[in-house]
This record gives C-alpha cells, sequence and structure tokens, in this order.
C-alpha cells in the first residue's frame, strides 16, 4: 500500500485473499462494498470476492468454467456480479508442450 498524501510505501496486504485477484476491483456505489475475481490455481477455477469498503473480507466463493480460460474481468450490475466470459479457451496440455494455447469456443 502506497499512502495518497505523499506516496510513501508502507507495506503490502493480501486483504485475506489467497488465490488470484484482478487488478480491476470494482465499488458498489450505494454499500461501498468492493468486488472482484481472481483466477485460482487451475484456469478452470475462478473466485469470487467480497471486501467492506474498508478491505476487511467478507466473503468468497470459487466456481469451476466451462473450459480452461482466462477471465479478465466483471462487472456490478444492481444485485448482480457479472463475469464477463472471453470466446477464447486455454488449452493447458499445449501450453505445457509449448505448441499454440488459445481456441475459439
Amino acid at each position: 500500500m502506497i499512502r495518497k498524501q505523499n506516496l510513501e510505501m508502507i507495506g503490502f496486504d493480501h486483504f485475506g485473499v489467497k488465490n488470484g485477484y484482478s487488478a480491476h476491483p470494482k465499488i458498489d456505489p450505494e454499500t461501498k462494498q468492493v468486488y472482484n475475481i481472481g483466477m485460482g490455481a487451475t484456469p478452470k477455477e475462478l473466485y469470487i470476492y467480497k471486501h467492506s469498503s474498508d478491505m476487511k473480507l467478507l466473503l468468497t466463493n470459487n466456481i469451476t468454467l466451462r473450459d480452461y480460460q482466462i477471465i479478465h474481468d466483471c462487472t456490478l450490475a444492481g444485485k448482480y456480479v457479472v463475469v464477463l466470459e472471453c470466446p477464447i479457451s486455454f488449452d493447458l496440455p499445449s501450453f505445457v508442450l509449448s505448441k499454440p494455447t488459445l481456441n475459439c469456443m
């Protein structure tokens, strides 16, 4: 974390998250709670996080995706967190063998 007043580095905080965390958190305009997503240990694992306005982890859930994918972002729409699924799948075995890895779904 960095202080806004003088840009001094004061340390790191994982905010209770043990898996991936997107660089695009979303703030609910009504509750000020922070929502975000992150990839898990495999490209089929997606975590969804809910933090308080002071970044205390309130809730986490994980879902299994249909295919190996790289999920980049999410958005808030009323009472929903909408995860944007890219129409490209990730071929993990090909990646390990240094072959082409992206496929259209």
